[in-house]
């Protein structure tokens, strides 16, 4: 009998915790999706976020996790574009030091910046 109990409060507490689960997974999924759709959208800001949050009523799980997915992956392209642009931007600088310098590479391996590095020794 108290094998019986105990297998029925053990089940039932797996359950309840599955359950509190799913439903922080949903909260926590749609968190995202106001977050990622807010910053992926233009507009007044109060306005945005009642609109993005009207939108994400009506959609379902996996609605959602798609909409998460795609938002995180325009964010990362944006976020890669401008590190490569910055990049870019910083090579085109550099070249153009250099060639305001009179030519010469920059600073040499295994130096301190210094001129040309004579091996000592």
């Amino acid at each position: 009998m108290f094998s019986r109990v105990a297998k029925h409060f053990s089940n039932a507490g797996v359950r309840d915790h599955l359950g509190a689960r799913k439903l922080q997974e949903a909260a926590d999924l749609h968190r995202l999706y106001v977050l990622t759709t807010f910053f992926k959208r233009e507009g007044e800001g109060a306005e945005l976020i009642r609109r993005v949050l009207e939108e994400g009523k009506d959609l379902e799980h996996h609605e959602l996790k798609a909409e998460v997915s795609a938002n995180l992956n325009h964010q990362t392209l944006r976020v890669c574009a401008a590190v490569r642009d910055a990049m870019k931007s910083d090579a085109i600088d550099l070249e153009t030091a250099k060639k305001k310098s009179g030519g010469g590479g920059g600073p040499r391996r295994g130096t301190n910046g210094g001129g040309g590095g004579g091996g000592g020794g």
